[in-house]
């Protein structure tokens, strides 16, 4: 929350940022309080998208208002709209994933209760 309320830019590059953390908070309270099972997986998931996708960059931005051109190390320069469109990307791809993820494991029980079945019959 401090990377947040520290970031000095434009309104619609904050809240890109802030839809993408809503969404793995999201993703993080459904698996720790609704899915309830261990899933290191997931667990790892997480994490990677919170330190490479919201921490890092939220660091490097605020770091980009004391310089005269803002580039990165590797000499990207820094472009607002590109940050936004990449936050969109990324957002979009971890509501598919969470989507395929809570479809997915509900199909692999459902399979395996009917085999199950099938076997105590």
């Amino acid at each position: 929350m401090f990377l947040f309320t520290t970031l000095e830019t434009s309104l619609s590059l904050w809240l890109s940022f802030m839809g993408n953390a809503l969404i793995l908070t999201f993703i993080t309270y459904y698996h720790i309080f609704i899915e309830r099972r261990y899933s290191p997986f997931l667990s790892t998931y997480i994490v990677f998208n919170f330190l490479f996708f919201l921490v890092a960059p939220l660091a490097q931005i605020s770091e980009f208002n004391m310089m005269e051109t803002p580039v990165f190390t590797h000499y990207f320069p820094f472009s607002e709209l590109t940050f936004i469109k990449t936050n969109g990307l990324i957002a979009t791809f971890n509501i598919v994933f969470f989507l395929f993820y809570v479809g997915c494991k509900d199909y692999i029980k459902v399979k395996k209760q009917y085999h199950l079945k099938k076997h105590l019959l």
